[in-house]
């Protein structure tokens, strides 16, 4: 972990180039279509290195308390967890150091840029994913998801954490497909855990595996069934009454890795559920909550392999800024 205790100074420029408020945020919000629409200005203005050097210096400047020296553009998005707040507050506030080998995800065709790693918290370890949209080389977009412990969501110590290397692996041509194909095979991924009916609307590998706040969720001790695959055909996934607020904003062909913002609602309107193969279930949260998720989804020839990534404990139907 990189650490460094600089001391907060004032920003340049106006409160209002670089403070989202919640009006702000209502108002100036980007539809799913826009935050995935080609931009050949941007494109050229901003390659995947402009955008990692961006995302990288947005990281340490949080660590050093100043942000007077980063590229803000004239109005500025940023919610926390769902949660439209000031630049400044938050993790701004909170944070005292950051993983020195986070996960770093950029497209230029949407100017977005994906920062994922361990963060601190007066050295309370937590999962991090800070998602920042790039216009001409400024910061237009700031959404931060942190995974916290304490709430009643799965979490693993994240001690010694890292993103499985597959995720960094470039795929041969042979084994890649196009930015559509790769989104619609994400999209079965989340409609088949919302229909839950036993029938699979995506692709998936034999040995698919789902990992969240470090937590196998598919392959274990006490689970009904074993690896994704076999989880989604015998409906394990049944208290998941939606998945909805999708959104695909980072795509990278080349590595076969699309990055996935969606919130799963559970109404919890029965405490136990039966399975397709008749197995009787118990649900781990008891009362109606949605979880805010943000997921790597690793697509190897044309097989979703491998999803990894943060879940946030939340309100029931807690309503997403960005949809």
């Amino acid at each position: 972990m990189s650490r460094s205790n600089g001391i907060a100074r004032g920003a340049r420029g106006t409160a209002g180039q670089l403070l989202a408020t919640a009006l702000a945020a209502l108002l100036f919000a980007s539809s799913p279509a826009a935050a995935q629409s080609p931009s050949p200005k941007r494109r050229a203005d901003c390659d995947r290195a402009c955008l990692i050097e961006i995302g990288d210096r947005y990281m340490q400047a949080m660590v050093d308390k100043d942000r007077s020296d980063l590229p803000w553009a004239e109005r500025v998005r940023f919610t926390e967890n769902d949660v439209a707040l000031m630049i400044g507050d938050g993790l701004w506030g909170s944070i005292t150091a950051i993983d020195d080998a986070p996960f770093r995800l950029a497209d230029a065709t949407t100017g977005n840029l994906l920062w994922i790693g361990i963060v601190e918290e007066h050295g309370q370890p937590a999962y991090g994913a800070i998602r920042l949209k790039i216009e001409e080389r400024r910061i237009a977009d700031v959404e931060a998801v942190v995974a916290r412990e304490g709430t009643p969501i799965h979490f693993a110590p994240p001690a010694g954490y890292e993103i499985d290397e597959r995720f960094g692996e470039t795929l041969p041509p042979a084994e890649r497909r196009p930015r559509g194909r790769l989104i619609a095979l994400a999209e079965g991924y989340y409609d088949t855990m919302e229909r839950n009916d036993g029938r699979l609307l995506g692709e998936l590998s034999a040995d698919c595996a789902r990992i969240s706040n470090g937590v196998d969720l598919t392959y274990g001790e006490n689970l009904p069934a074993q690896g994704c695959r076999a989880q989604f055909q015998i409906g394990y996934y049944k208290p998941v009454d939606r998945v909805r607020a999708r959104r695909y904003a980072i795509v990278d062909e080349e590595l076969g890795v699309v990055a996935a913002f969606a919130m799963l609602d559970h109404a919890a309107r029965d405490v136990e559920y039966r399975t397709l193969d008749g197995q009787t279930v118990g649900i781990p949260i008891e009362y109606p909550n949605s979880h805010r998720v943000m997921e790597l989804l690793k697509i190897r020839d044309g097989a979703l392999e491998r999803v990894e990534g943060l879940g946030v404990f939340q309100p029931y139907l807690m309503p997403s800024l960005w949809e």
